[in-house]
């Protein structure tokens, strides 16, 4: 008797299994499941104390068997296994839609629950399962999103069980389809394209002489299949699957399910299946990902539960909102009441506010739908904060400041009232409403208002709060997987670390093959290099199959031919020939060895097909020893002449044909022989007219014309192929096409075709490089721009700036690196490390930008003493000018503190020539100068004339810093002329000239005046 007892005050907390106390709790039974090492016991007990009686569920006996489902029995009784669990199908009733019209399929949430949700709620099924009475099921282990079954359901006009059985899923004998119509199947994570458990029944082997562990072994080497269990009794197989179409075991299929078909399909899919893990790993290894399933999942099973938050109708944000929307109303009816309104209509013409503060009987109507979507809209903010990481400090992304208007035009103050004729109230309800209202300077559509003066409620207060924000953003759709990872896979600039370090490694390379150089405007360039090679690059990890295949085809092969045949240029050719044939079929048998697999897999038991496919890979010792050890001697003495290419073998196989197809007898040989004896004869086109083009390439290659040389065998093998199906292998063929193209066309032909083609972004730009003599010129120059914004994109900059070096245009050139230091001025310096070496020494980047760029940065983050200071180390005098006249003059005028006057003096000594480079001085910092000069010698006349001659013609300035200071300057100015007056000629105009305001000009009308009197 197996128990589950809780206790007021649990001794074994930790040994309680949280989500089955859930699940009895909401459906009020604990399913019976009997643990693996319990199957085979005649009585089993509890684990747990047996005087732990509080709670206690006793199955009946006749339930419990060795296997917890039924096969080929009774429907009403059977079974479907789900993970480690196992799920009762639905009886078969109407109200389940199970019967003859279902042909035996069932759901579980129902047909008739399926039916009644809404197309959101569609979005967002949990624990979704699709069954076939006797066929087996597919349980889905993330939620799933049928709302584009009921869509295409709809627009077919038929019902969701139409749609949902045999049109999408369809479960036939050892096998299953998901999404017939492969057009209409989502990207990995969206529709029913989710991570499964798969269950199938009927599953024995087909041959009965295989045992049952050959069986089992035979079903674990299926690829994309995660074995899990297999019964060798009741032949049911359950496995794991990561995505969907075809699945199980397609070549012992039923001839009406059409196997060709379907053998196809599945050879397609496990050629793209290393792409699929990819992806897999993106989507489902995602912690926040798996932490917002799990948040998901406790919410839906936690619902009805007493003290959750969706327990109650009254939901807190519901009822705030009801409480809000009330106050508003009786406030507003208040105001209508006030005594006020008429000395408020006395001041502003148009306020009418008593067609909009009636009150909203609506509110009592509303329904709970528009309530809940209501609170989803307005939870926004929620999602936002769920994006960012957990330690974020919110002060640094938003900064609160006081609203300081740039004012520059004085009279502006005159025009500004002391007491305003503005309506106001004492509440902000009512302060909010006559804020909205159309004579309000805060009212933003002014110019157009709106025509409505409608009721006011919670929709209406919202636009008023929140008139600016983005409503297109809550109306993204839901769905069972985040919209953050809805964009397929298709190379390798898609992930992040691993292009970081397959870029890092090529550049690397080509850094110490092509050192950097300096152009006649001071910034870097990268000469061509012709001795480097595709070899240099062949293990950089990311694209190294790709790489290796570049570096047999298109590097010179190193041999000794030219020592052993002399000076004969036809046998020098011929031996190379050969060691380029030789390595690219090594290279070819690396690259055809999954698909290889895939075929020695399907062909397992049977040891002639067996052999044909060890042939296909290469291999004729392995096939050979095939052939002895399954007691076919003559045809292993055979294989041995398979890559002679002897004329007299060729004929006589192929007289071995015809004598077949003249005696109708080749119908009865088996087809592997066949295919084997067309091979020994040469002609074998219509054998590799049904196998993939990998291996067609590698049977033309190792069995073919010896006389054909290597970019023949190619073209005749790969022109003409259909590249949109080839997933990455589209890649590998325009590789192959380039290097046709190479052998047959002029140099140019190929430079232009490499746009083109399939290639990632690098493998582009590295072609064009090692392929091309000369890379100044525009095709490479967008390559090289191409290249340069994805790696800067990217996070490589320095990358990004070697790249930019090989650019043709000075000009351009000069643009691209400028900006990247510009944008990357925070990952030179720091302090923990420090960029400014390499960038200098190893790739030349100019040393006065990097400091023109932390000049910008402390511009930006308004720290002016450092940014002058970087100006200066770049000798960017005009630039640390504008900052002092702008910025460092004011300030330290308007501060009068003596250390800032020091160190403002300091820095004007960095100069060159006294600060006369700088044709605007004696307008700009030099007038700043001559002040502190004056401060200190106040009976200096010539730094006294100098200042009044100059100090009218400062440089204009618009900020309010500068004004002031020239004020205060002049006013200084002023006064010590007018006490040297007797010194100084003209010194009445003179000092009306000066930057004064208004009763600072009175103030010296009246001194002046005393003077001349």
């Amino acid at each position: 008797m197996k128990r589950l007892v809780i206790k007021s005050k649990p001794i074994k907390f930790h040994l309680i299994d949280a989500n089955r106390v859930i699940a009895a709790k909401k459906r009020k039974v604990i399913p019976h499941v009997v643990s693996s090492d319990k199957l085979l016991a005649e009585k089993y007990y509890s684990s747990e104390d047996d005087d732990d009686s509080d709670i206690e569920i006793e199955p009946s006996r006749e339930n419990i068997s060795r296997y917890p489902y039924k096969i080929n029995g009774d429907n009403s009784s059977s079974k479907a296994i789900v993970g480690e669990s196992v799920q009762t199908p639905p009886p078969l009733t109407n109200e389940n839609n199970l019967g003859k019209e279902t042909n035996g399929y069932w759901c579980t949430p129902s047909i008739k629950e399926l039916t009644s949700k809404t197309i959101d709620e569609l979005k967002v099924i949990e624990n979704f399962i699709v069954g076939r009475v006797g066929f087996g099921q597919v349980a889905y282990n993330f939620p799933v999103d049928l709302s584009e079954i009921a869509i295409r359901a709809k627009a077919n006009n038929i019902s969701i069980e139409d749609q949902l059985f045999e049109r999408t899923i369809s479960i036939k004998h050892k096998f299953l389809l998901v999404y017939v119509n492969e057009e209409e199947k989502p990207p990995l994570g969206m529709g029913l394209n989710v991570p499964a458990t798969v269950t199938l029944e009927g599953v024995g082997p087909s041959d009965k002489s295989v045992s049952a562990s050959d069986h089992i072994k035979y079903l674990q080497s299926r690829t994309g299949m995660e074995y899990v269990t297999y019964d060798p009794i009741t032949h049911v197989w359950v496995f794991k699957v990561k995505h969907f179409s075809v699945w199980g075991l397609v070549e012992e299929a039923d001839e009406a399910d059409d196997p060709d078909f379907l053998i196809g399909m599945k050879r397609r899919q496990d050629l793209l299946e290393e792409q699929h893990e990819l992806e897999y790993s993106r989507l489902y290894s995602n912690e926040a990902y798996l932490k917002e399933i799990k948040k998901q999942k406790v919410e839906i099973e936690t619902r009805d539960l007493p003290g959750n938050w969706t327990s109650s109708n009254d939901k807190p944000l519901n009822i705030k909102r009801g409480l809000v929307a009330k106050e508003i109303e009786q406030q507003i009816n208040s105001y209508n009441n006030l005594e006020t309104e008429n000395v408020l209509s006395q001041h502003v013409n148009d306020i009418s506010i008593e067609d909009n503060y009636e009150s909203d009987d609506s509110l009592d109507n509303v329904s709970e739908e528009s309530v809940r979507s209501e609170i989803q809209k307005v939870d926004y903010l929620k999602q936002l904060v769920s994006y960012l990481p957990r330690d974020t400090n919110f002060n640094e992304i938003v900064e609160e400041k006081a609203y300081e208007p740039e004012i520059s035009n004085d009279d502006i103050f005159n025009t500004i009232q002391t007491r305003p004729n503005l309506p106001v109230s004492e509440d902000w309800l009512v302060q909010l409403e006559l804020a909205n209202d159309l004579n309000s300077c805060l009212t933003p559509f002014a110019a157009s208002p709106k025509s409505n003066k409608g009721k006011v409620s919670i929709n209406t207060v919202d636009e008023l709060l929140f008139a600016d924000f983005n409503k297109s953003l809550l109306d993204k759709d839901s769905v069972s997987t985040p919209n953050t990872y809805e964009s397929k896979v298709k190379n390798i600039e898609s992930f992040d670390e691993s292009f970081n370090a397959y870029v890092r490694y090529i550049i690397s390379n080509l850094l110490a093959q092509s050192p950097v150089s300096q152009r006649s405007n001071g910034f870097p360039v990268v000469q061509t290099n012709g001795s480097i090679t595709f070899g240099a690059f062949a293990k950089a990890g990311a694209e190294e199959m790709l790489l290796s295949l570049s570096s047999t085809l298109f590097d010179t092969q190193t041999n000794q031919t030219s020592n052993l045949m002399g000076e004969n240029p036809q046998m020098i050719s011929h031996v190379s020939e050969l060691y380029k044939k030789k390595a690219f079929g090594i290279w070819l048998k690396s690259f055809n060895s999954k698909s290889i697999q895939l075929l020695l897999d399907q062909n397992k038991s049977e040891p002639l097909e067996l052999v044909f496919s060890y042939i296909c890979s290469g291999d004729i010792k392995a096939a050979c020893e095939t052939a002895i050890s399954s007691n076919n001697s003559h045809l292993a003495a055979i294989l041995t002449l398979a890559d002679s290419n002897d004329s007299y073998v060729q004929q006589a196989a192929l007289a071995q044909v015809d004598t077949w197809i003249e005696n109708n007898s080749i119908e009865y040989i088996p087809q592997p022989i066949v295919k084997i004896y067309k091979i020994l004869s040469g002609k074998f086109d219509d054998v590799i007219e049904t196998l993939p083009w990998n291996i067609s390439l590698a049977i033309n290659l190792f069995y073919g014309k010896s006389s054909l040389t290597l970019e023949d065998i190619i073209n005749n093998t790969v022109d003409g192929i259909d590249i949109q199906s080839l997933g990455e292998s589209v890649a590998v063929i325009d590789a192959l096409k380039l290097f046709y193209l190479l052998q047959t066309q002029k140099k140019e032909v190929v430079l232009k075709r490499i746009r083109n083609t399939s290639l990632s972004k690098t493998m582009k730009w590295l072609y064009y490089k090692l392929i091309s003599s000369n890379t100044r010129g525009s095709d490479f120059d967008e390559l090289t721009y191409d290249l340069g914004n994805l790696l800067h994109q990217r996070g490589l900059w320095k990358q990004s700036l070697y790249v930019y070096s090989h650019l043709s245009d000075d000009e351009k050139a000069k643009d691209a690196i400028r900006n990247v230091i510009i944008q990357n001025t925070n990952s030179i310096k720091g302090p923990d490390y420090d960029e400014e070496t390499y960038l200098v020494n190893t790739l030349k980047i100019p040393h006065r930008l990097i400091y023109e760029a932390i000049g910008i940065k402390n511009h930006t983050e308004k720290k002016y003493w450092e940014e002058c200071e970087a100006y200066t180390v770049a000798q960017l005098w005009e630039n640390a000018h504008n900052t002092i006249v702008k910025e460092l003059g004011p300030s330290t005028v308007i501060s009068n503190n003596q250390d800032l006057i020091n160190n403002f003096l300091a820095l004007l000594s960095k100069f060159p020539e006294s600060g006369l480079i700088i044709p605007d001085w004696n307008r700009g910092a030099g007038i700043y100068y001559k002040y502190f000069e004056v401060l200190k010698n106040p009976n200096s006349i010539t730094d006294l004339v100098f200042l009044l001659a100059n100090i009218p013609r400062a440089i204009e300035s618009s900020t309010f810093l500068s004004k002031a200071a020239l004020k205060i300057i002049s006013k200084k100015v002023g006064d010590l002329a007018i006490n040297h007056s007797n010194s100084i000629d003209g010194i009445q105009q003179k000092v009306q000239s000066l930057v004064l305001g208004s009763s600072d000009r009175k103030y010296f009308d009246i001194r002046l005046q005393s003077i001349s009197a």
